[in-house]
């Protein structure tokens, strides 16, 4: 009976931690806006989106191992907590009087050690690069002999380079990384043991290369990939196929076809593979598309249909050879599948333009040269005037008809009627000819917009970034 009776206590206890699901722990209640870098004066929508963004990036993390993966699980546990008192606007109002309850109640503040490159990571990938290289500052400082205090400090000081950047842009912002490298070096020194080589690998092969090294960077990322664990692979070999494909000018428009283009565009290309064969089942979207768009770039240095199609083929046999996922080598080879289609659409238009052309020019040259000649008219109407006038001075009579004079108006009658006659058919055949020519340049205008469209559109609704160089020179 007496635990029967202590039900109501039980109720209320679970009443209480659904009013405060994870910020009470041995009524100690969590102060998420400092552990999470969050502003009391935030909006409840700015705060959802930083915890959204604290956990992406925690996310892809989370699966590392060692102290790197259970400090990122961990603080994929406390987000969750927030995002249960940040759930709306009430759960906040209850959150925050709680929260200044227990601290206005609570004894002296015990000096506790903040963990300043979790802070800094969280900054980081909350958005708010300021407060992140102040906290990374703090990390150095506290933590000098830890790489992972110089990684995080490298990729804050990357946060606005992009491996794929034009040429000229990235060597403009070069000078600006150099700071980068000399933190990603501290971190490479550092790292003895390999504990934390996918992330001294990545930050070391971006910054080497956002100054201006790519082969070396290449190196540094090749290097990492052969170290890191399988789960690990993909990461690098897609790191190091940016760097190719950016030196190749994969997404620049303006570049052209260098002395070294094919190389980096096969260097991205092996990078690429290599990614999607070490993913294995899984699914690796953004090296798909940056293969599709390494190969687009092949495709369009051709100078013919049959070079175009030969390319794609190629294309076709290294998925086949390729352990990669069955649902990434499908994506493939129907993009690579679907455009030689087009391309073999566009070699059947191009046969029959030229086909129309032909026949548009030849038919304007009939009508030029079988145009009936005014010199007919002239020629009629004068036949017809002399056999008038030599009609008027024989008699009326029947047998006036049968003399000489009378024969020749006959005969100027009838040749006034045949030489009117063939003007008047030639001229009604070269109207009727006449006519084909708006229908075959109409038609003619119809086989040009369908090759714009091909040329254009479907290739990049493909994941193409240029159609063949024969496509666009048309263009």
């Amino acid at each position: 009976m007496l635990f029967l009776g202590l039900d109501w206590l039980v109720d209320a206890w679970i009443a209480f931690e659904q009013l405060y699901p994870a910020a009470m722990i041995g009524c100690v209640v969590k102060n998420f806006y400092d552990l999470l870098g969050l502003g009391r004066d935030q909006s409840l929508e700015d705060v959802q989106a930083s915890l959204a963004s604290q956990r992406s990036g925690w996310g892809s993390r989370a699966a590392r191992a060692g102290r790197v993966g259970e400090q990122a699980r961990e603080q994929l546990t406390l987000i969750e907590a927030a995002n249960q008192v940040f759930a709306d606007e009430e759960a906040r109002e209850r959150y925050d009087t709680e929260l200044t309850r227990f601290l206005r109640g609570a004894d002296e503040p015990k000096q506790v050690e903040v963990d300043w490159i979790t802070r800094a990571w969280g900054y980081h990938f909350a958005g708010d690069f300021g407060a992140a290289e102040i906290a990374a500052r703090k990390a150095r400082e506290s933590r000098p002999d830890d790489p992972q205090a110089f990684v995080i400090s490298t990729w804050i000081a990357l946060a606005d380079f992009d491996p794929m950047l034009p040429a000229r842009e990235r060597d403009r912002r070069a000078t600006g990384y150099k700071t980068a490298k000399q933190w990603a070096d501290e971190a490479f020194v550092l790292d003895e043991d390999g504990a934390a080589v996918v992330d001294v690998a990545s930050v070391r092969g971006l910054a080497t290369f956002a100054t201006g090294d790519p082969n070396r960077a290449n190196t540094i990322l090749g290097r990492g990939a052969a170290l890191a664990d399988a789960e690990f692979k993909p990461y690098l070999y897609f790191l190091a196929a940016q760097v190719s494909a950016s030196m190749a000018g994969v997404g620049d428009y303006e570049s052209g076809f260098g002395a070294n283009t094919h190389s980096w565009l096969t260097a991205a290309e092996t990078d690429c593979l290599e990614c999607l064969k070490s993913a294995g089942e899984r699914e690796h979207s953004d090296a798909q598309n940056l293969l599709l768009q390494v190969w687009g770039k092949r495709v369009a240095a051709s100078s013919s249909s049959s070079q175009a199609s030969e390319t794609l083929s190629e294309c076709i046999a290294k998925t086949d050879d390729n352990k990669m996922s069955e649902s990434a080598r499908d994506k493939l080879k129907q993009a690579c599948q679907s455009s030689l289609k087009l391309l073999k659409r566009w070699d059947e238009i191009k046969g029959k333009q030229h086909e129309l052309a032909d026949e548009i020019r030849q038919t304007k040259m009939w009508v030029q040269k079988n145009s009936p000649s005014m010199s007919l008219v002239i020629a009629g109407t004068v036949a017809a005037v002399v056999g008038f006038k030599a009609g008027e001075v024989f008699p009326s009579d029947s047998q006036g008809w049968l003399s000489a004079v009378g024969l020749f108006s006959l005969c100027m009658y009838l040749v006034a009627a045949i030489t009117l006659g063939l003007f008047a058919r030639k001229s009604f055949k070269r109207d009727k000819i006449r006519t084909k020519i708006p229908k075959l340049e109409q038609e003619l205008a119809a086989q040009g917009q369908e090759m714009s469209k091909i040329s254009k559109f479907p290739w990049y609704e493909e994941g193409w970034r240029w159609p063949p160089r024969y496509l666009w020179q048309w263009n």
